[in-house]
């Protein structure tokens, strides 16, 4: 019943890749479900019969033939709750410093309850993957003065256009291969804009598609409705974002040629040799700054290092199982020394990018 109140609510041109979707997510879950009334549910719609013949490798393929950004996923109601999308710094009396690292209902009170109205601001929308949309054109109407773009759907296009009312004079946005979608919206208006400067190594992501979104049994379904469409830069869609300052993001070579690419997937026993024990030196030399032979080979003096970094960083609990094995590093250790490499190079002290953003406001 759920399952038809939820379709009968639908547009009908999405029912079909909705069901899909669904039934690919069920079947990974492994929950039994009754594919007669599934596909009673959905008559003419449907272009399979839903058999037992269709694999889930073919319906996989099939619904990213229909739309690529189609997804489900398991709804996680507690972490979005609370979570913080929004982080505020002052780098010093003229300029400020915000973080967003996603989009979700909320991060616009967030955005105006951190932020104070000013000369200058750094935008930090690194890895910000997207979100809701509407949360970002609300931040947007604070960031430019008009908020003006193109929404296309199959049937129509329709040019939007909203007053904004700016907070900063001068603006610079940090960005990345891994800004996308509704963070692409707000770099493409303050690249439109006059007051703005774009700093990234790399052109951005590319997505530009609108997503809407079903929730069903513990599920969230998205489904592509629509694009939005910058009126000056145009079309996005696999292209990105061309900053306008390219900048190398760390003051330190961490390219895969310097530190090695980590994997957490196994624990490393005392005499392993392998370029993820290498990667491992790498980093535990880093955290510490001081001397530890980089050669592969997981010896004691590696598992000591490797054990007091993350003793040193446990504020509470402490993994007692972790100290009392002396010939393991553990798989939750090799984790946490990754986070805090990165966690480091991220930092004001290693960041490029940010310390070249002061800059350039330092002079408007």
């Amino acid at each position: 019943n759920t399952m038809e109140k939820c379709f009968a609510t639908f547009s009908k041109k999405y029912l079909q890749k909705t069901l899909l979707i669904i039934l690919s997510t069920l079947e990974e879950r492994h929950v039994k479900y009754n594919r007669y009334n599934f596909d009673e549910i959905i008559g003419e719609y449907c272009l399979y019969s839903l058999t037992d013949s269709i694999s889930l490798d073919k319906l996989n393929l099939y619904i990213k033939s229909i739309d690529p950004y189609a997804k489900a996923v398991e709804a996680d109601f507690e972490k979005a709750s609370k979570s913080k999308s929004v982080q505020f710094n002052k780098i010093n009396e003229d300029i400020g410093y915000c973080k967003i690292s996603y989009f979700i209902n909320g991060t616009h009170d967030e955005f105006m309850d951190g932020c104070s109205k000013g000369d200058k601001l750094i935008l930090d929308l690194r890895d910000n993957t997207g979100g809701v949309l509407e949360e970002a054109i609300l931040i947007a109407k604070v960031l430019v003065d008009e908020v003006k773009y193109n929404l296309v759907n199959k049937k129509s296009c329709q040019t939007i256009n909203i007053d904004g009312k700016r907070l900063f004079k001068n603006i610079v946005c940090l960005v990345n291969s891994n800004t996308m979608s509704s963070s692409e919206f707000i770099v493409g208006l303050l690249k439109e804009a006059k007051n703005s400067i774009i700093i990234g190594e790399t052109n951005t992501y590319g997505k530009n598609t609108i997503q809407q979104h079903i929730s069903l049994e513990g599920l969230e379904i998205y489904v592509t409705t629509g694009k939005f469409i910058h009126l000056k830069l145009g079309d996005i869609e696999s292209i990105g974002i061309i900053p306008d300052y390219f900048c190398k993001r760390y003051d330190i070579n961490i390219n895969e040629s310097y530190f090695g690419k980590l994997s957490s997937r196994i624990e490393m026993k005392i005499n392993d040799f392998s370029s993820n024990v290498f990667a491992l030196q790498q980093r535990i030399s880093f955290l510490n700054n001081n001397f530890l032979i980089i050669n592969g080979k997981c010896c004691c003096d590696t598992i000591k290092a490797a054990k007091k970094i993350v003793y040193d960083n446990e504020n509470e609990n402490k993994n007692d199982n972790d100290t009392a094995n002396k010939d393991i590093i553990s798989i939750e250790a090799i984790k946490k020394i990754d986070k805090l490499f990165f966690e480091k190079i991220n930092s004001f002290e290693y960041d490029k990018q940010l310390k070249e953003a002061i800059d350039l406001l330092s002079t408007k």
